[in-house]
């Protein structure tokens, strides 16, 4: 940064030279043509800590050609330093760059005022630290130049430097103006796939977290992954900046944070029963396919956009390699088998008004207070965590559409209205939404459910304000000639588990014909319903991200563990010389793409599974 301010400072030296007369002897200086002066500063913006390089053009006062002279510090030639925000350096002298050159240049830093910088409720002072010297010059304003002086800065700030000359016989005022502002940091991880025991680089740049223009500053970042939420605080350092001969420089104000971290497979259990070997090296727990996420809290926003005090917390994410293997949601327990069964004797009966379906909800809920668009809305009496909507939904019928393209319908509907929330109006903000389970099921009188279940962040306008809060919401479908019935859930996610299964039976309980008696149904996935995260996997695969075999190995549990169901098929030999064939990553890609359906992707699944390069249990 410093060389780019010397650039700038010697461009401004050549260019000046062209109209820079020789040295004026003192005893004929005032009876030499009037040339003016030119004063510029190296920036326009400067962040809070920023060195301000002074350069004024003025060959009137190239006096003598065998001296280094000043300018700044007398009345005929005065330099002044002004901020708004109250502060000034008077007189200030600036130093001729050579002998007989009318260029003259000097430096003031400036000194911020008190602020904590990174959340931990202690003031982070602005410092010079060299060789024996430590000092803070928080806020401070003093200096006569050329190289001393000090200026307070605060974001909205702007300063102006005035030469004030009368070379000519009347008083001139030649100006440069600037202003002081926080920027937005950039964060993000050296690569979007990451490999077990191999470090990655993570990087921030913040101009204004470089509070020390001679040494290299720190700041932190967290870094968590989906199978170890409590993370590591990582430290960033400064990124070092060298001299033309390979030494480090004076000036260290890269503004460039980096640091290094290593994730490890091989959690504390799997090291203690001698699974795997632990790396000491390694901060964070990953297992395959986690999603990785790095946070940094930025204390110094540009002003007005934001105000001193406020910060906003920037992620990062990248993905471990390999496939995830899902965590399985626990079925919700049935009642044994009967011939006809009676509601359960925790839950009552809703029937809606125009006798068009009725509902079983548990009898420590109560029906709350609806809104226009929904039928009915039921809410846990208990903690007031969790609520039931049931909406009709007009015009939509099932057209022969596959399940799969149902159920991939309705992720995309309910991302996007995450998306579109607004504080404006909706009142609510919703982010990092993801869809972690689809299938269908059956309601106890036979009716076919589409379900989906999904997380994302909300944070309300008014109701907790300024927390934001992990969300699991579930919706099932069910079509009804002309139009759907649609069963929505919203929960915090601490309170979720216990209510899953009262959710599962409310939504099977639903029902069209509302004074019949019902016949449980075991909820069962549907043999054309493939997860929809899967596709994600297929993707990578097809780009390279993920390899055969970790691909291969993954849709194996799958299909073994009976998440994603192929009709039967038959063995014919084995895989110990043969590859995957190129059709069958074709598929995946134009599965993944949407370019051709579910059935034709599992046929390649199958034809894996018949040659044996799938093993089925």
């Amino acid at each position: 940064m410093l060389k780019n301010n010397l650039a700038i400072f010697f461009g401004i030296f050549l260019v000046s030279m062209l109209f820079v007369p020789s040295s004026m002897p003192g005893t004929e200086a005032q009876s030499q043509p009037y040339f003016g002066a030119i004063v510029e500063l190296d920036k326009i913006y400067y962040s809070w800590a920023d060195g301000v390089w002074i350069t004024a053009v003025a060959p009137n006062f190239n006096s003598d050609p065998d001296k280094i002279e000043y300018i700044g510090g007398k009345p005929d030639s005065r330099i002044t330093m002004t901020s708004s925000n109250g502060k000034k350096l008077d007189f200030y002298k600036l130093e001729e760059t050579g002998v007989d050159t009318g260029v003259f240049v000097g430096h003031v830093l400036l000194t911020g005022f008190q602020h904590d910088t990174d959340g931990d409720g202690i003031n982070d002072p602005i410092m010079i630290i060299e060789e024996g010297l430590r000092e803070n010059l928080t806020g401070a304003s003093f200096g006569k130049g050329p190289w001393d002086g000090r200026l307070r800065a605060e974001p909205g700030d702007t300063f102006t430097v005035r030469f004030s000359e009368t070379y000519s016989g009347s008083t001139n005022t030649h100006d440069a103006t600037a202003s002081v502002n926080w920027w937005l940091a950039e964060l993000n991880f050296q690569q979007p796939v990451i490999k077990v025991n191999e470090p990655v680089t993570v990087t921030v740049t913040d101009e204004d977290m470089d509070l020390g223009l001679f040494n290299r500053d720190s700041l932190s970042v967290n870094v968590y992954s989906d199978s170890d939420a409590a993370g590591f605080q990582l430290t960033l350092i400064e990124t070092e900046i060298l001299d033309e001969d390979g030494t480090s420089f004076v000036i260290q104000n890269s503004g460039i944070f980096e640091g290094e971290i290593i994730f490890t497979d091989c959690s504390p259990i799997e090291q203690q029963n001698n699974i795997c070997t632990f790396n000491p090296a390694a901060k964070v727990l990953a297992k395959p396919g986690d999603t990785i996420t790095v946070e940094y809290n930025d204390y110094t926003l540009p002003f007005p956009d934001f105000l001193v005090g406020e910060h906003l917390t920037l992620a990062a994410t990248a993905k471990m390699s390999g496939i995830k293997t899902p965590t399985l949601t626990p079925e919700p327990t049935t009642t044994p088998a009967q011939t006809q069964i009676v509601s359960d004797s925790t839950f009552k009966k809703y029937t809606d008004d125009d006798n068009r379906f009725s509902i079983e909800y548990p009898d420590d809920w109560i029906l709350a207070d609806s809104n226009p668009e929904e039928i009915i809305a039921i809410q846990d009496q208990y903690d007031w965590k969790t609520n039931l909507q049931i909406f009709l939904i007009e015009d939509d019928s099932l057209n022969n559409r596959s399940d799969s393209k149902v159920l991939r319908a309705i992720e995309g509907n309910q991302w996007e209205l995450c998306d579109e929330y607004t504080f404006g109006a909706d009142g609510r903000k919703c982010s990092d939404f993801k869809v972690v389970d689809s299938y269908t099921m059956k309601t106890n009188d036979d009716k076919k459910v589409y379900f989906i279940k999904m997380i994302y962040t909300l944070e309300w306008k008014d109701y907790l304000r300024g927390q934001e809060n992990s969300m699991i919401k579930t919706v099932g479908l069910i079509y009804d000639g002309d139009h759907s019935w649609e069963m929505t859930t919203e929960s915090f996610e601490q309170v979720f588990a216990n209510h899953y299964d009262e959710i599962i039976h409310m939504m099977k309980s639903f029902s069209l014909e509302p004074n019949a008696q019902q016949q449980a149904q075991p909820t069962t996935k549907s043999v054309t319903a493939i997860p929809g995260w899967i596709k994600n996997n297929a993707e990578w695969w097809a780009d390279g991200v993920i390899d055969d075999s970790s691909f291969l190995q993954g849709i194996q549990f799958l299909i073994n563990e009976g998440i994603m169901v192929i009709p039967p098929t038959e063995t014919s030999g084995s895989s110990d010389s043969q590859g995957v064939p190129a059709w069958v990553k074709n598929n995946a890609e134009w599965w993944a793409d949407g370019v051709i359906d579910d059935s034709s992707f599992v046929s390649g699944i199958q034809y894996l599974v018949k040659v044996g390069i799938i093993q089925v249990g």
